[in-house]
This record gives C-alpha cells, sequence and structure tokens, in this order.
C-alpha cells in the first residue's frame, strides 16, 4: 500500500486526478519507487530468516496488489469530493500557506490533546497498585 501511495501522491492537487501523468519524468523517483519494491519483496522471500517473514504464494501477491489499488481509489474518492464536504470533517484547512493564525491554532489543540493524554496516562501509573 505505500508503494501505491507514493504513486498517488505525486499529484496533490484537487483537479490533479491523472496520477500517472508524466510519471516517467523524475528518475529519483522511479529509482526508489524500484529500490522500495525490490527490498520489500526479497523481504518477504529471501530474508525471512532475519526478518521472521514466510513467503507468499502469488494469492496472497494478488491480495496485496488489490489492497494496494485500494490506496489509489481512495486518493480519486477523495478528490472527487467536494471541497467543501471534505472540510466538514476536517477542523483545519488543509493548505500550504504560511498562516500563523491557523497554525497557532492547531498547535494549541495538538499540545491540549497531548497534555490531556500525558496527564491521564501519569494519572494511571499513580493510582495504580506498585508492583514492587
Amino acid at each position: 500500500m505505500n508503494l501505491f501511495n507514493m504513486v498517488a501522491s505525486r499529484k496533490l492537487g484537487w483537479a490533479d486526478i491523472k496520477i500517472f501523468s508524466e510519471f516517467f519524468n523524475n528518475k529519483w523517483f522511479l529509482i526508489v519507487l524500484l529500490a522500495e519494491l525490490g527490498l520489500q519483496w526479497a523481504v518477504v522471500e529471501y530474508f525471512h530468516v532475519i526478518f521472521r517473514t514466510e513467503s507468499l504464494d502469488w494469492r496472497q501477491h494478488l491480495t496485496c496488489w488489490c489492497f494496494g489499488l485500494g490506496a489509489l481509489l481512495v486518493n480519486l474518492a477523495s478528490k472527487k469530493m467536494p471541497e467543501e464536504q471534505f472540510k466538514k470533517y476536517f477542523e483545519f484547512e488543509i493548505n500550504e500557506t504560511n498562516d500563523s493564525a491557523k497554525y497557532n491554532k492547531f498547535m494549541n489543540v495538538t499540545q491540549g490533546l497531548t497534555a490531556k493524554i500525558e496527564r491521564s496516562e501519569t494519572k494511571k501509573l499513580l493510582e495504580s497498585p506498585s508492583s514492587v
């Protein structure tokens, strides 16, 4: 799925639906994609002793490829969704501008959530009976 997501992420704009356009223009992208594909295949098929994997038969490989194609379909579906509908699911607008007010709002929310989680974890540790 990561390999297919790499391909889908080449075009990030809402109107960039043709993810395979100019696919062979970036040689470094192709090198990284093929290297990652080769390494993943080698880890599963040949280095199973080191990484504790099992070889896959053709049906399992086909299943993996189908799940990977699902990443392309999710990418396409998210680009076909109206932008207003997409924004409804996210509190913060997704863009590449440097808007400090939105960034500060985002950071305050994430820091608040992080602090809440840290407090609850600390509370759990303090309330649990000592196992010593």
